[in-house]
């Protein structure tokens, strides 16, 4: 097996990697917009404390094996750079700014222009979450997702150049964020391309770790709390 992963070509490795980072989250979207064109209610989605354990042990599970594989091919060091620092976690919580910032823009013309975006609407999601198991995934995921979709995405990418490397992170991304509908995918796809600029200027997964955590953590406590206070 490790002669066989050596000896992969880089496409062959690119495949690989993507097949078993996006394989699964990719058909469940594909299946998603498949129900839509049909004119059929997808199938609401649960997310309580059972599916974070589940989504930690598979997101461990795949970073262990694409991290081995990297082991095996002699990737560089710097494509998983995480550079914990005061600097680094400031500028994590200006992304943070800055995702916030093109949420109330986007969700703002969203707003005005809502009879034209009916059919794009979110996927009914269920968020029963209680609160170490928001911290928990709020830790981990954003790990998970930062040293795959741009750590190595963005790095195996780089020869073609800075924006098809970027753009490429950032449309994955917002594919597999569909399941929030047109706004909430459009918040995704601009989060990206900010957060793939930041990841080519430094080469940092520290500030994007940082960000992502506060999105996800703020993001599952404000619908946790609307859930408690029966306002949803």
């Amino acid at each position: 097996m490790r002669s066989f992963i050596r000896n992969l070509s880089a496409s062959a490795e690119f495949c690989l990697v993507a097949l078993l980072a996006f394989g699964l989250p990719v058909i469940g979207r594909i299946l998603v917009i498949a129900r839509r064109v049909m004119n059929v209610e997808p199938h609401p989605v649960r997310f309580d404390d059972h599916t974070v354990i589940v989504l930690l042990l598979t997101e461990a599970s795949i970073l262990a094996i694409v991290l081995g594989i990297g082991r095996i091919r002699g990737w560089a060091a710097e494509r998983f750079r995480v550079g914990v620092s005061w600097k680094f976690t400031a500028m994590g919580f200006f992304l943070y700014g800055a995702a916030t910032a093109v949420a109330v823009l986007v969700h703002s013309s969203v707003w005005a222009h809502r009879a034209n975006l009916a059919t794009h609407a979110p996927v009914s999601v269920g968020v029963g979450l209680t609160l170490p198991f928001i911290i928990l995934n709020s830790v981990t995921n954003p790990v998970f997702e930062e040293m795959l979709e741009a750590g190595y995405l963005i790095s195996a990418l780089h020869k073609f150049g800075m924006w098809p490397a970027i753009l490429a992170g950032a449309f994955l991304r917002a594919f597999l964020h569909l399941y929030l509908g047109t706004p909430g995918a459009l918040v995704v796809l601009v989060t990206g391309v900010i957060f793939g600029l930041v990841y080519w200027r430094w080469r940092q997964l520290w500030p994007l770790i940082v960000a992502h955590a506060l999105l996800d953590f703020l993001g599952l406590m404000h619908v946790n709390i609307i859930r408690l206070l029966h306002l949803n």
